[in-house]
């Protein structure tokens, strides 16, 4: 941990000194801060080991300049709204208290859902939501659909109190942005200005907080405001005896009364501590004085178990300034495993169900070159290889079935990962991982950060059809790549090339798609090879009985013979149909006259329940079209909910990707006003 001790500055520096100060810094030329505040925290199971994920230095490759967008904004919110920075400080203890740090806080109230926003601890205290707003506004305008809103609340929290001389650290991110906010959750556990040190020692502890970091982050309090409304009861009838509470030093006392008189409009505001624009521990320099503002300020002086640490921070700042940054990220750390997003707006979340987020031209603003970028980098694989167009379009089907269309496939192994590339169905047998790898290259350079690799595969296998001589059509788009893969699913799920048509129409029917969506699919076989290893079954011991399968043709049965004797290197190939490099009607054909490559396929003529399909569409070769186009967008509605990511290479999770270096070490001084 690297934190900068602030330096004193008694006037504002020249501008000679303030360039000379880092960029987030050089702006520290205003004198006033306040804000309207209430401390807040709230009681659900919040899983604080579930923080794999977070990490300094998150966005190094997908948004380099994240942190000084944000600092740059609050700057700017500095120099317009001194108070501003104390607001926004406060919204991450509003935030990650209530189902963990994932900006829920943020959300407006729409017609089904009661936002946080108007919750007891929130309305008519917290503010500046518009610095959080502008903070987004920019960096969607550098790195559209990658930093999330939860991110910003913690990156500017920090800034805010480095900006305002207080300590510097690094913060880690990657969190996702809720689907959902619970006004009743907040409201539910809500602290009082009326609580004690005993009430808040027990809420601190359930977040795994100790009492340390509860003196230690109320300290926040050491800039900012709060209204009259909070302390009515301190001053005029404490622990209803009609009297003042005694723990008020006399002085202060009548300070606060002419502040608040019994009829003063409550929303009147007042300093949380002598010196309420700067960061610093005068905060607890007057609870040791008795002029804390809030009843729950002052009780950590009079109550034992607190005072010790109070006393402590009130003659080291620097041991309060430590204290308070290891608090900061514990707090951070706090999360719900739950699905999530990253919001283009804060104030609204955009998946409602699972598949809601899927929509054509999803890319239309953020990255209107997308599906071009893609189409182009498949044509010049065609002409490189043409086999590889059909390797491609596999990758949609054995990615999509399994914990749905997520590009969980494409991830390598690791040492806490069995990656899906070596499951039995993927094994020797997809290929062309490198022309997803080129697509996702082309599009980091012209919208980094932006596009995912799970919607890569879709638009790819749309592009494999229809530059092979099928069908075009309009995706859906909008999906998160996985955080993890499984080997074991993936074993679980995919089908074997001996499998017949009963397990593959009940197979079809747990992801909802009908027998024609499993015949018309079946269709991708138009183009591509298989290995002999797949067939040799069928041509020496179909289902035991040492012959071959009496379904296949006789002189395909030879052709396949010469192509696959029993000493065959398996690991030879042959096509699936008569066109194996254009996308037509011909696969169903061969079926009809017994010259299917693969069990599966042929097993789709000889079962009544498909043969119907297969016929129709050997006849129909547009009917057959409009059917696959109809079940592939069927499979690439297939999600599962999960937290998920936009990766930076598909091949790997950007949790894996190295960190970059403490931001805090650029800071060469903090400004504290005095």
């Amino acid at each position: 941990m690297h934190m900068m001790q602030p330096t004193s500055l008694k006037s504002t520096p020249p501008p000679t000194q303030l360039n000379q100060l880092p960029t987030c810094l050089q702006s520290l030329v205003t004198r006033e801060f306040s804000m309207a505040l209430l401390f807040s925290l709230f009681i659900l199971l919040i899983i604080t080991g579930a923080t794999a994920q977070l990490r300094p230095g998150y966005y190094s490759g997908t948004c380099p300049k994240a942190e000084s967008i944000v600092q740059d904004v609050m700057k700017a919110a500095l120099i317009r709204e001194p108070r501003s920075l104390a607001s926004v400080m406060r919204l991450q203890f509003h935030d990650c208290f209530v189902n963990g740090c994932d900006a829920s806080l943020l959300l407006d109230d729409t017609p089904t859902m009661l936002g946080e926003k108007l919750a007891l601890a929130n309305i008519n205290s917290l503010r500046s939501y518009e610095v959080v707003d502008e903070a987004k506004e920019a960096l969607e305008k550098v790195c559209p659909g990658v930093v999330s809103c939860a991110d910003i609340i913690i990156m500017a929290s920090r800034d805010a109190v480095a900006l305002t001389g207080g300590p510097c650290w690094e913060v880690k991110l990657g969190r996702l942005d809720s689907l959902t906010a619970s006004q009743e959750a907040s409201d539910n556990i809500m602290p009082s200005p009326r609580s004690n040190a005993t009430f808040l020692i027990d809420l601190f502890a359930k977040f795994n907080l100790s009492v340390k970091d509860l003196v230690a982050l109320s300290g926040s309090h050491s800039i900012g405001k709060a209204r009259c409304f909070s302390i009515m009861f301190r001053l005029y009838n404490q622990s209803g005896s009609g009297r003042p509470d005694p723990a008020i030093e006399p002085k202060f006392r009548q300070k606060l009364d002419k502040l608040c008189p019994l009829d003063v409009d409550q929303n009147v505001t007042g300093d949380l501590d002598a010196t309420p624009v700067g960061f610093d521990n005068q905060y607890f320099k007057d609870l040791v004085a008795g002029r804390g503002f809030l009843n729950s300020d002052q009780t950590l002086f009079t109550f034992p178990e607190t005072r010790g640490f109070v006393k402590q921070f009130n003659i080291d700042e620097g041991e309060f300034f430590k204290a308070f940054v290891d608090g900061m990220i514990k707090m951070g750390d706090l999360k719900v495993d739950q699905p999530g997003e990253v919001r283009k707006n804060c104030r609204v979340y955009i998946i409602i169900g699972a598949a809601v987020q899927l929509r054509p031209h999803y890319y239309s603003e953020t990255c209107p070159q997308a599906e071009s970028v893609v189409r182009d980098v498949m044509k010049v694989a065609l002409i490189r290889e043409p086999r590889s167009l059909a390797s491609v379009m596999r990758f949609q089907f054995h990615d999509c079935f399994v914990n749905g269309c997520d590009a969980s496939m494409l991830l390598d192994d690791t040492p806490t990962i069995l990656g899906e590339k070596l499951a039995l169905a993927n094994i020797n047998s997809l290929r062309s991982y490198e022309v997803v790898d080129e697509a996702k290259e082309a599009l980091e350079k012209v919208c980094p950060g932006v596009v995912s690799c799970a919607d890569i595969i879709i638009m790819a296998s749309r592009d494999v059809v229809a530059l092979t001589g099928g069908p075009d059509w309009e995706v859906k788009l909008g999906r998160l790549d996985s955080l993890s893969a499984s080997q074991e699913a993936s074993d679980n799920v995919m089908p074997s090339p001996r499998a017949n048509a009963t397990f593959l129409i009940d197979l079809f029917a747990k992801f909802n798609l009908s027998a024609e969506d499993l015949v018309a699919l079946s269709g991708s076989h138009s183009i591509g090879q298989a290995r002999c290893f797949s067939i040799m079954f069928r041509l020496y011991n179909q289902s035991g009985t040492g012959r071959p399968d009496p379904s296949i043709e006789p002189k395909f049965t030879e052709k396949l013979n010469k192509l696959c004797p029993l000493n065959v290197d398996q690991n030879v190939t042959g096509d699936l149909d008569a066109t194996p490099v254009v996308f037509d009607n011909q696969y169903f054909k061969d079926l009809v006259s017994g010259r299917g490559f693969l069990n599966s396929d042929q097993t789709l003529f000889t079962f009544p329940e498909t043969r119907g399909f297969v016929e129709q569409f050997s006849s129909d070769q547009e009917e057959f079209f409009k059917a696959f186009v109809e079940g592939m967008i069927k499979m690439g509605d297939l999600q599962v909910e999960q937290a998920g990511e936009v990766r930076t290479n598909c091949r790997v999770v950007n949790s894996h990707r190295p960190a970059i270096a403490n931001t805090c070490k650029r800071i060469e001084g903090i400004v504290t006003f005095v």
